[in-house]
């Protein structure tokens, strides 16, 4: 909810254990953003099959509804996707290609950037 100032606030519920770990890396975070321009965009770092997942289950879909989405979206691929084609996309055992990701992009109303590791 935004601030009269133009801030948001934000609140975070993590384990004791990991609090003054997650206080610094918001301290981290904090400093690097500062140190932008008001124009610069930060894309953190994300494990590309947990964003998946996430994603889907926030479209409410099940890997299977998903590949064949994917498969409409991606007539032409040499691979017919299966549910299981998603299911090692999410667990990082297969690579979401550039074109997977424009169509999961598409699919799941999100950033391309999410799905293209060091992009």
């Amino acid at each position: 909810m935004p601030l009269t100032d133009g801030n948001v606030q934000i609140s975070l519920v993590v384990p004791g254990h990991q609090a003054n770990l997650m206080e610094k890396a918001i301290a981290g975070f904090l400093n690097l953003a500062e140190s932008l321009s008001d124009e610069a965009v930060i894309y953190p770092a994300v494990d590309v099959g947990r964003a998946l997942k996430g994603f889907r289950l926030r479209a409410e879909l099940s890997q299977q509804e998903l590949s064949e989405q994917l498969r409409r979206k991606l007539k032409g691929a040499k691979v017919k996707y299966a549910q299981r084609h998603v299911s090692e996309m999410e667990s990082g055992k297969r690579r979401v290609t550039d074109e997977e990701a424009k169509a999961l992009a598409a699919i799941l109303n999100a950033d391309i950037r999410v799905f293209l590791p060091g992009e």
